[in-house]
């Protein structure tokens, strides 16, 4: 086993949170030697290679389980990502890569490692299973998700493990979260719920249920025939009028300011106050998924209707039309790169054309500001760039 540190980067911040080390200065994923693995490590391929990683892939597995890895799911990704994948399980149905730079090894600790852990919940053998990671670029904290599967390449759960306070306290919500959007059988309605939830190694680790096998892309103009759904949720769970002063969402949005750099924390409270004197009466408040986006969803004939995932930033009881906004407002910035101003305008054309009024638009670039610019506290640059530009246009708009 070579002895060298991984590269800093993207590769090293998830090595940190899923194969953890005894001290802060080593790894125990570690690039592969010419000597065999011990008994109970994991070997990997990062792709394309350790410096530029974006997938670990089981070396353990066949070939054709690795490419399957990268294909399950695929459909429902952007088209962009959709090809990528499809080239990398090309290459990977073919064994490759194989140059030892992108060769890894995690070796288990004292207690075992992540894969023995999953077994033990699963009530299976570690060697049954077989595991992969994304490996997402940038900066600040995060929650790896774990891909699990059998031998054959079957989905068995996906795995959260979030290690810092803040990682931990999302993943605790959403783990709650997911337990009480149960849906019954034959309801034509899927959350993906929790299949367990356990300490491990000083980080939280959450199962939750795979996504049926045929699963089908939402397109970014079928809103309107995912609301249905959200609407069944909205009325399954409590519902209030209440005024922006005395909202659990202005107080959350006041909580996670009171810890944000001035830069950030000053115009955004501001423009709170300002939204709540400009907006007196009651407004209607109920449940909000948080990132309600085509990319969280997909239609299923094995459910009958729609699966809906990715609940980290659900809160019980937020002004009602948050959900909207966010559909048009991610499409537009992540896909088709506008501007926050640009999308903002367009979510302002979208409430002209219902009728509505522009208020919930308002609502929602400051909800969006206030994120971004925790995330960006956190140590994420690109959000710290966006909070920042939110701010601006919150400003410009009061």
């Amino acid at each position: 086993m070579a002895t060298q540190r991984l590269p800093e980067g993207p590769l090293t911040r998830v090595a940190e949170v899923l194969w953890p080390a005894d001290t802060p200065e080593r790894h125990r994923l570690r690039a592969a030697s010419g000597r065999s693995p011990s008994p109970g490590a994991e070997r990997y391929a990062a792709v394309p290679s350790s410096r530029r990683a974006r997938y670990l892939l089981p070396l353990d597995a066949p070939p054709a389980v690795r490419a399957r890895l990268l294909l399950h799911y695929n459909h429902l990704r952007t088209d962009r990502r959709r090809a990528q994948r499809l080239a990398i399980a090309a290459l990977a149905a073919l064994g490759l890569p194989r140059t030892d730079r992108s060769r890894l090894v995690a070796e288990p600790g004292p207690r075992g490692g992540l894969r023995e852990l999953v077994a033990e919940q699963l009530g299976c053998r570690a060697d049954e299973l077989v595991l992969s990671v994304g490996v997402r670029p940038g900066t600040g904290p995060l929650a790896p998700t774990v891909t699990v599967v059998d031998t054959r390449g079957r989905p068995r759960v996906f795995v959260k493990v979030a290690a810092d306070p803040g990682t931990r306290a999302e993943l605790e919500a959403e783990h709650d979260v997911l337990a009480a959007l149960a849906q019954p059988r034959g309801s034509g309605l899927l959350v993906p719920g929790p299949m367990f939830r356990v300490e491990w190694e000083g980080a939280l680790v959450v199962g939750i249920d795979p996504l049926p096998l045929d699963v089908r892309r939402i397109g970014p103009d079928e809103l309107d025939a995912t609301l249905p759904f959200l609407e069944r949720l909205v009325a399954q769970h409590e519902r209030e009028s209440l005024r922006l002063v005395d909202s659990p969402w202005t107080a959350r949005l006041r909580a996670v300011l009171s810890g944000l750099p001035e830069r950030w924390a000053g115009p955004l409270g501001h423009a709170l106050d300002q939204a709540a004197r400009r907006h007196p009466q009651p407004v209607p408040h109920g449940l909000r998924h948080g990132d309600w986006s085509c990319w969280n969803m997909a239609w299923s004939a094995t459910v009958g209707g729609l699966a809906v995932w990715d609940w980290e930033y659900s809160e019980p009881m937020a002004p009602l039309g948050l959900d909207r906004c966010n559909w048009h407002f991610a499409f537009d910035t992540s896909v088709r790169g506008l501007s926050p101003a640009e999308a903002t305008d367009r979510l302002r054309e979208d409430a002209r054309a219902r009728g509505d009024h522009s208020r919930t638009a308002e609502l929602f670039l400051l909800d969006m500001a206030v994120r971004r610019a925790a995330l960006g506290a956190d140590g994420e640059e690109s959000s710290a760039v966006a909070a920042d530009e939110l701010v601006t246009l919150v400003r410009s708009r009061r």
